[in-house]
């Protein structure tokens, strides 16, 4: 009790509580009404997806884990990591790959109870390249940082470094070749276009939408040509189409393609140039396709 009463007449009051970050009333504002971070002080990190980004993700679920399509003991596979391919990671790869083997006699409902949602870039204890909480989320939820990982490979990509992110990335490509990447890219471009087509974020050549219609002519060159209506019927003038040059146009409708009138491109002619990771070939050592 002296205790209490101690910390009591310190704080003043058996009221009080810590402060808790958030706008204040001298804070520094972006457009958007965010606080500006001039610190590098802590965000709070996000626990949800957006939308067409989950929905593309829960796709992807069928196909496994992303470290599952590749042979993690295969000679060739640890000759490519180079520097990277240390005795502590090969040590990590291999019970992995026998991890993987198990997974795959399950049934795809089994198998999808230790699938999880993974970030290739985390979020960090402090934001110094980010001018504003907005930004910084739009950055870690960027369809180019996020795949699907089994639970153990998520913990020891995340805790451990014993997974190196170059393979991560390469994974997350493999993946997105196959059958079910292809779905998951049409999926995600068409909820993208449908929820925020006609917004200003959206027209960046490096905004997710941008990526995900590079990778998808990058791919998948043999995808269709398809077109996007807005979910809003009040704005349904607009419609977006994506082609198979990696092409994302909107206009306005018509009602018909011949009275489609182009007003913009959200996509550089021609489509952003690679990063260095996806310039990499995805690696041809597979691991066996999991059964269902």
């Amino acid at each position: 009790m002296k205790l209490v009463s101690r910390i009591a007449r310190r704080r003043g009051s058996l009221n009080y509580r810590p402060a808790v970050s958030g706008p204040c009333d001298d804070c520094p504002m972006d457009a958007q009404g965010n606080e500006v971070n001039t610190r590098g002080s802590q965000w709070p990190r996000p626990t949800t997806l957006p939308g067409p980004l989950e929905a593309a993700l829960d796709v992807l679920k069928s196909a496994g884990c992303a470290l599952s399509r590749f042979d993690l003991t295969s000679p060739e596979l640890i000759s490519d990591l180079g520097a990277e391919a240390t005795s502590a990671v090969v040590a990590a790869l291999n019970p992995l790959n026998e991890h993987h083997r198990a997974l795959a006699g399950f049934p795809e409902s089994t198998r999808s109870v230790v699938l999880e949602y993974a970030h290739i870039t985390p979020w960090p204890a402090k934001r110094l390249g980010r001018s504003s909480e907005s930004e910084a989320r739009r950055a870690f939820n960027h369809w180019g940082n996020i795949l699907v990982l089994c639970s153990s490979c998520h913990a020891i990509y995340d805790n451990t470094g014993l997974i190196p992110q170059s393979l991560v990335e390469q994974a997350r490509h493999a993946v997105l070749a196959t059958g079910r990447g292809l779905e998951a890219l049409d999926l995600f471009l068409k909820r993208s276009l449908a929820f925020r087509g006609s917004q200003s974020q959206s027209h960046s050549p490096d905004s997710d939408v941008a990526l995900a219609a590079y990778e998808r002519r990058r791919l998948h060159a043999d995808g269709d040509t398809f077109s996007v209506l807005p979910w809003q019927k009040r704005d349904r003038y607009f419609q977006s189409t994506v082609d198979t040059a990696g092409m994302i146009r909107v206009g306005a409708y018509g009602g018909h393609p011949d009275k489609f009138f182009f007003g913009y491109a959200i996509t550089d002619v021609p489509p952003p140039e690679p990063t260095t990771a996806s310039r990499r070939e995805p690696h041809t050592a597979e691991a066996p396709e999991p059964t269902t």
